[in-house]
C-alpha cells in the first residue's frame, strides 16, 4: 500500500487527476486507479512511464517522494519521442 500512497501522493502534488496522469503516461486510468488502491502493484514498464511524467526520483521504489513533484515539460507529458515508446 505505500506505493499506491506514494504514487497518490506525487501526482497531487503535480497537480494532476488520475485520468490525466494516465493519459500523459500512456497506460489506461484503470491502471492508476489499481495502483493508487493497492489491487494490483505497477509493472517496472509502468513505474518508469509514471517517472516520466511525474519526475521524482524515489516515488515507487520505496523511497520518499520529494517534497515537490513537478510534471515533465510543465503540462505532464512526456516528450513526443518518449511517449511513442
Amino acid at each position: 500500500m505505500a506505493t499506491a500512497n506514494r504514487l497518490k501522493e506525487a501526482r497531487k502534488l503535480a497537480g494532476m487527476t488520475q485520468e490525466q496522469l494516465a493519459a500523459a503516461a500512456g497506460v489506461a486510468s484503470a491502471t492508476i486507479r489499481n495502483i493508487e488502491s493497492g489491487r494490483h502493484p505497477p509493472s517496472a514498464r509502468t513505474i518508469e512511464r509514471l517517472r516520466l511524467v511525474i519526475d521524482w526520483e524515489h516515488g515507487l521504489d520505496g523511497g520518499a517522494a520529494p517534497e515537490s513533484a513537478q510534471p515533465v515539460n510543465g503540462l505532464g507529458a512526456a516528450p513526443a519521442d518518449e511517449a511513442a515508446a
